[in-house]
């Protein structure tokens, strides 16, 4: 239930209830790909350059691979969208140190995936090895803090 997501206060729920209401054009609960464009740009955000990249945004955050975006998964989106398309260091820095259970500077698989799970992304098993083989830039098999930055911050790159 979208009212109990904690990552927004009720006044900015509500805006992006009203937000995605009015871009599910057709009134059935979902947004599809091309919808997410025009999501984007009413909150302020430079909608991704391509129809490919949005596709590739709603495989990311559609957890019930559907295909289709609803409101909780919407707000998902809103919230990474927020908080990595213009990122605060403080909160990626705060976002990888919570996750770096074993306090030793790296996350692992499995600390990569609660992280990206907090982010509300996919974290299924083969997008997490795949994400760890794209990152992984010494080969080390874990995450520094650097490549953790390189994966969850798309302006970085």
């Amino acid at each position: 239930m979208a009212a109990d997501n904690p990552k927004f206060n009720e006044k900015q729920k509500e805006l992006f209830k009203r937000c995605f209401e009015m871009l599910d054009k057709d009134k059935d609960g979902f947004l599809l790909s091309r919808e997410l464009g025009k999501a984007m740009t009413s909150v302020g955000i430079t909608p991704m350059p391509s129809d490919l990249a949005l596709k590739q945004s709603l495989v990311a955050f559609d957890l019930d691979e559907n295909n289709m975006l609803d409101f909780e998964e919407f707000l998902n989106l809103m919230f990474f969208l927020k908080h990595v398309m213009t990122p605060d260091p403080k909160f990626v820095r705060e976002t990888f140190e919570k996750h770096d259970k074993d306090n030793n500077g790296v996350l692992d698989k499995a600390e990569l995936k609660e992280a990206i799970k907090s982010l509300g992304m996919i974290h299924h098993e083969k997008y997490i090895d795949n994400m760890v083989k794209m990152a992984d830039k010494n080969g080390d098999g874990v995450i520094q803090y650097e490549e953790f930055v390189q994966i969850i911050t798309p302006k970085a790159k």
